[in-house]
């Protein structure tokens, strides 16, 4: 056996110096613990026991290790930038948020950094990114603290500049010490001796824009389980409708569309919200066509049903808040809803309107009962098709191309193809039509 006393073995040196160097903050000395936690994290030269460890295998031990010495390398960062240094700590904090793309706290702090260098658009691209990441890998918005240190940059709060704050009650209620919270960032100054002054006003969030009007194309699509699965797990049919449910977005997303409301196993999604073309309507059937495609009803009609309506109309957008999804409404909407009621079961019913815009690209049959609507059947082949067959079906994998390709587009991300097929199958026709 060997002793060793504490003091000794570099982790306890670690450990105690972090909580001097926290102490040092919460005291109002951010010049002393920046200096403590500097000396702390020095004690660090790679991997800890890289030497031991091999390579594959995990220790929970050393990768909670190595979580603390993120959170301490973010204390250091808070405790330089409540010293005013964020130019001496900016190349720090990059590498740190491009080592670390998902810590939101050292994304906070490069930004409040970015910021008080005069790098205002640099601060909001920061916000930019980590919002991607979060929303891209977990399905997660940024953190209310971050959404607002992001509000503060759009409104230029002078709580943001080195030294001030927004002074909050101490502990109890007590005007003791006060702290500014800035996406992680805390800044605490000590308790006046003097009757505290009137605390600076914020400068108020915008009010959300006036509602502008826009004519978009609407699709509902509903997905319900089949009755003979009721007596299923809950948990497990939650699972199968949330699957679907992603489903039918990435299907909505591909054709350009965006959903804005799902509720149960209804979705809702507009076409031509964010740059209104002619092929919205076109594309709001296809996306429809689509969705019933992938669920391929006709396989296990008792398994899963869906249907779709897809109407045209004018909504209004009111935008509030910067990241925020609009509000949408109007009675086109409405209408959209109760003809997806109608609809029967793996079907997909269209508007007159929408009808006449899309029978170029659309084939449809008219329902004798119902005048003014139509039932879209298949995409209508081009006249370029060949009449052996042999281009028969190459609209969809071209759908599937010019889908990834606004995907990439909106996403940033990127999408590796590969094409296969028989000899003269038609890859070199396919390409070169994605090509044009």
């Amino acid at each position: 056996m060997m002793r060793v006393a504490p003091e000794h073995v570099d982790v306890h040196r670690f450990h105690r110096q972090v909580a001097q160097g926290r102490e040092k903050r919460t005291q109002g000395a951010p010049e002393q613990a920046a200096a403590l936690l500097r000396e702390t994290l020095a004690l660090w030269r790679g991997p800890a026991l890289a030497d031991l460890v091999e390579a594959g295998i995990d220790w929970p031990e050393l990768a909670a290790l190595e979580k603390t010495r993120l959170n301490v390398m973010e204390d250091y960062f808070d405790a330089q930038l409540a010293c005013g240094r964020h130019y001496e700590i900016m190349s720090e904090l990059e590498t740190m948020v491009q080592a670390e793309p998902l810590r939101e706290r050292s994304c906070g702090q490069l930004m409040l950094a970015l910021y008080r260098c005069g790098r205002q658009a640099d601060a909001l691209n920061a916000y930019t990114r980590v919002r991607a990441e979060l929303v891209e890998n977990l399905g997660l918005e940024p953190a209310r603290e971050l959404q607002d240190l992001q509000q503060a940059i759009l409104t230029q709060d002078l709580s943001l500049s080195p030294g001030r704050g927004s002074p909050l009650p101490g502990p109890g209620g007590e005007a003791g010490a006060r702290e500014s919270v800035h996406g992680g960032v805390i800044t605490t100054t000590p308790a006046p001796t003097a009757p505290p002054r009137p605390a600076l006003a914020r400068t108020p969030a915008p009010r959300p824009t006036d509602p502008a009007r826009h004519s978009v194309g609407i699709l509902a699509v509903r997905t319900r389980l089949a009755p003979s699965l009721g007596g299923g797990a809950q948990e497990n049919l939650d699972d199968l409708l949330d699957g679907t449910s992603l489903m039918v977005r990435e299907q909505i997303e591909r054709f350009g569309g965006k959903v804005t409301a799902s509720i149960g196993s209804v979705s809702l999604a507009l076409f031509g919200l964010d740059n209104p073309a002619e092929e919205d309507l076109s594309r709001a059937v296809l996306a429809a066509l689509a969705i019933r495609e992938m669920l391929d009803i006709g396989a296990e009609p008792s398994q899963l049903a869906v249907n779709a309506a897809v109407t045209a109309g004018d909504v209004l957008l009111r935008y509030g808040d910067p990241g925020d999804a609009p509000t949408v409404v109007g009675t086109a909407l409405d209408e959209c809803h109760a003809l997806l009621s109608a609809v029967p079961t793996g079907e997909v019913w269209v508007h007159e309107k929408v009808c006449h815009a899309t029978v170029d690209t659309i084939t449809y049959r008219k329902l004798e009962e119902t005048p003014h609507l139509w039932r879209a059947t298949e995409r209508r082949r081009s006249t370029a098709d060949r009449p052996d067959g042999q281009g028969a079906g190459q609209t969809w994998e071209l759908d599937v191309l010019c889908g990834l390709v606004r995907r990439t587009w909106h996403r940033s991300v990127p999408h590796l193809v590969t094409v296969l097929g028989e000899a003269s199958s038609g890859k070199s026709r396919l390409l070169d039509d994605f090509r044009r």
